[in-house]
């Protein structure tokens, strides 16, 4: 190939590039003003194996009566305590994926939670959240993992509350800090 030939693909190259570059920089959105921080793939259809709703079980004693979850959610899966504090269970929160994540971004606020930066992938969201004075904190993954596309799985990883973890003569752990 000619050398003249060759700079010219490759100037075409970079000329592609940048205005790639500067199309996708220029659309006024910045998504670090999200809490969610929304992934550049785009939506996908459901998993081929998708899952049937699960069966509904008894909400724990120790889940946070002031973190609300979407009216028609249901406890699905509580699994053993990791540790003594640090709880974890599986919702079947009412709603997709999109109208949870409305949910926590419109509801946890006013309950007193705050969030920290969280993520968007297709057919998933997750993020840190926790409260400050009484320093209770916890993180979720919520999936799009059922055939009912009205539902979606919600896992609360853990949820800690220091004043059940602190172990006498040791200092209380520290808080997150949102970003």
């Amino acid at each position: 190939m000619h050398p003249r030939a060759r700079l010219a693909i490759v100037a075409a190259v970079l000329v592609a590039g940048g205005v790639t570059g500067v199309l996708v920089a220029g659309n006024g959105a910045d998504p670090a003003d999200d809490v969610f921080v929304q992934g550049s793939t785009p939506s996908i259809p459901l998993p081929v194996q998708c899952l049937d709703l699960p069966s509904e079980m008894s909400r724990p004693d120790w889940f946070p009566d002031d973190l609300p979850l979407p009216e028609g959610s249901y406890v699905s899966l509580t699994p053993e305590q990791r540790a003594p504090g640090i709880d974890e269970i599986v919702f079947t929160a009412k709603g997709s994926l999109d109208d949870f994540v409305s949910f926590v971004l419109e509801r946890w606020e006013d309950a007193g939670w705050s969030l920290g930066r969280g993520e968007r992938e297709p057919g998933e969201a997750e993020s840190i959240f926790f409260t400050a004075g009484t320093e209770r904190y916890g993180q979720f993954r919520a999936r799009q993992v059922y055939c009912d596309e009205s539902y979606t799985e919600v896992q609360l990883f853990v949820v800690v509350d220091p004043s059940k973890t602190q172990q006498p003569g040791t200092s209380p752990q520290p808080t997150p800090q949102s970003s």
